[in-house]
Parts: C-alpha cells; sequence; structure tokens
C-alpha cells in the first residue's frame, strides 16, 4: 500500500513493516545515508537503480495531515523535533554540496513509533527543492514559486533570471516552516512582505526564551551570512 510519493521516492506498507524506496545513482549520498540512520533500518535492499529501506512504523502521515489533526499548530515538542530532524538532513545535504531553495508542508511526512506520537522523527522527501551550492551560493537559473509562503527576504526579492543568492537563504525559509507551525497567524499577517525580526518575536511568545526561540532566531538573521543551524 503506497503512503507517499514524490519524484523518485516511495514509501509503502508492507505487511507488519514499511519501506522506503529512492533511486541508488543520484547525488545526495550524504543526505541518504543521515535519512536511513534515523530511520533505523531493519534491512536494506541495494541494486544498481533502487535503493530500499525496511523499517518499523506506528503511523506515517504528512505534516500537512498532523497540523490538520491539531487545529493547523504543532506542539513544542513536535515543532522542536522538526527542527532537529530537518536539520540534520540539511546538514547533510551540504557536504553533497546541495541545499533547498524552498519548502512545502507536504514535503515532509512524520514517523512514529507509538500512538501518542511523541516518538516520533520529522523527514524532508522531496528532491526537487534541492539546488547545486557552489561557492556557499544557489545560481538560480529557473523559476520557482514566487507565491510560496516560505520565502526568504532576498528570495522574495529576485525579479529577473538568472540569479545568486547565499545558500543560508534556506534557513530562513525552514524556521518560517517553523513560525507557522506554532503559529500560523504570523505569516497571514504578511500580506505586504514585510514581517521584521520583532513582529516574529512577539508572535512566538508562547516558546520564549526556549533552546528553539533562540534557534529560530539565528535561522533570521537579516543578512544570509550570519544565519546558522544551532540548537543548544
Amino acid at each position: 500500500m503506497k503512503i507517499y510519493s514524490s519524484n523518485d521516492i516511495l514509501i509503502e506498507k508492507d505487511s507488519t513493516q514499511y519501506v522506503l524506496t529512492f533511486n541508488t545513482d543520484n547525488k545526495y549520498n550524504h543526505f541518504w545515508k543521515n535519512t536511513s540512520s534515523q530511520l533505523e533500518p531493519l534491512k536494506k535492499n541495494i541494486t544498481n537503480e533502487k535503493t530500499q529501506i525496511y523499517f518499523k512504523a506506528n503511523t506515517i502521515k504528512t505534516l500537512g495531515k498532523l497540523l490538520k489533526e491539531n487545529n493547523n499548530t504543532l506542539s513544542y515538542r513536535h515543532a522542536m523535533l522538526l527542527f532537529l530532524c530537518i536539520g540534520d538532513q540539511l546538514n547533510y545535504l551540504e557536504k553533497d554540496k546541495y541545499s533547498v531553495l524552498t519548502y512545502n508542508i507536504d514535503d515532509f511526512v512524520i514517523i512514529s513509533s507509538d500512538d501518542e506520537q511523541e516518538n516520533s522523527i520529522f523527514l524532508l522527501l522531496n528532491t526537487s527543492h534541492f539546488f547545486p551550492i557552489d561557492n556557499n551560493e544557489f545560481n538560480i537559473i529557473i523559476p520557482f514559486q514566487k507565491n510560496n509562503r516560505f520565502l526568504s527576504p532576498e528570495l522574495k526579492k529576485i525579479d529577473s533570471l538568472p540569479f545568486q543568492l547565499n545558500f543560508k537563504s534556506t534557513y530562513y525559509s525552514f524556521a518560517l516552516v517553523i513560525i507557522n507551525c506554532l503559529n500560523p497567524d504570523i505569516l497571514k499577517n504578511d500580506s505586504k512582505n514585510d514581517l521584521k525580526i520583532d513582529d516574529y518575536i512577539n508572535g512566538l511568545n508562547i516558546i520564549q526564551d526556549s533552546k528553539l526561540f533562540f534557534a529560530l532566531l539565528r535561522c533570521l538573521d537579516d543578512v544570509p551570512e550570519n544565519r546558522c543551524y544551532l540548537f543548544i
């Protein structure tokens, strides 16, 4: 039974276990090594064409479905796990000299090992948004979704192609995904694309002074080069 699919990625349920399938011959070796380790695989089948990772799970669903089940918000724990798990994937993807230009909610899945979904991991599973990094920059030569809710300020300003952009633009966009999951009203108020760091701080008072709060602020620096993914 198919559970999730995008591009060359497929998750199916096989009797009492799940199978993640992706192309063996691809450019994202570090990314898939990290993704596989987060799943704690029972076994792997690897051919020249396809890699299959077999793993146990209680439930698997998209982030969009999880949000709908919870009044469009995530708990602090789930938001923290989203930041940690996807951040791990991003770090390894950067070792492959790639990063993510844009995000959509249903690019993410939550894989849980218990009914309460407390013991869960989040994974980013849509390689169509991966762009190569050269000298710490995206070289954008093809159109992207300008109406995407999670664009960094510098990405919103692009009005012609080709264009070069610091790859740390992705940290800002990823932070917006999590902010939207914690308080969707923040981005709803951004009709003029003029939200500032103080607007995010005020909207995140529900997690103020937490580790996740400060981790998000590091991703939202006005200067792309100064942004960092760090949870301490």
